[in-house]
C-alpha cells in the first residue's frame, strides 16, 4: 500500500488492471449474457436428459406404474405402495416385468432386477417424479425408502 497524499491510499483508488476486476474486461462482459442464458435455462428445464413428462397412459400421483415394453408401451400396471413397509421387497407380480416405469409416489424407490431384491443384480434409486421411458435393465420387484 502506497502513501498517495495524506489521508489517501493506494487502495482507495479505482482497480486499473484487468487482473483485479476481470468482470470489466471485454471477454468477460462477452461471456456474461451467455453464461446467464445457461443457468437460465438450466433453471427452467431440471429434467434430466431424456427424461420425458408424459406418458400415453397416465400413472396417477402416489402410485408406481409399469410397462412391459420401452416408451411406455403395453399394458400399464399401477401399484399403489403407499401402504408398503419401508424397505420391504415387492414383486412387480406374476410375470409381470418391466421395461419402463412411473415413480409418482412421494417417496424414492429402487427398482431391481431381481425378483427378491438381491444386490447381486442391478437396482437402481430413482426420487418421487422419475419417468423413465427405458430402464437400463428388465425390472421385476421395487422397495420403498422414506424420504
Amino acid at each position: 500500500m502506497r502513501v498517495l497524499s495524506p489521508g489517501r491510499y493506494s487502495h482507495d483508488e479505482p482497480a486499473s488492471s484487468p487482473l483485479r476486476d476481470p468482470l470489466t474486461t471485454r471477454p468477460a462482459r462477452a461471456l456474461l449474457p451467455l453464461l446467464t442464458a445457461l443457468l437460465l435455462g438450466a433453471v427452467a428445464h431440471p429434467a434430466q436428459a431424456g427424461a420425458v413428462t408424459d406418458t400415453p397412459q397416465p400413472c396417477d400421483l402416489g402410485v408406481f406404474c409399469a410397462w412391459p415394453t420401452v416408451d411406455y408401451g403395453g399394458e400399464r400396471r399401477s401399484m399403489d405402495l403407499r401402504s408398503t413397509n419401508m424397505e420391504e421387497c415387492v414383486r412387480l407380480g406374476g410375470d409381470v416385468e418391466a421395461r419402463s416405469f412411473v415413480n409418482r409416489m412421494d417417496r424414492p424407490v429402487t427398482v431391481y432386477q431381481d425378483a427378491r431384491c438381491a444386490t447381486t443384480a442391478d437396482f437402481s434409486t430413482y426420487p418421487s417424479g422419475s419417468f423413465v421411458p427405458r430402464a437400463p435393465y428388465v425390472v421385476r420387484a421395487v422397495k420403498v425408502w422414506t424420504h
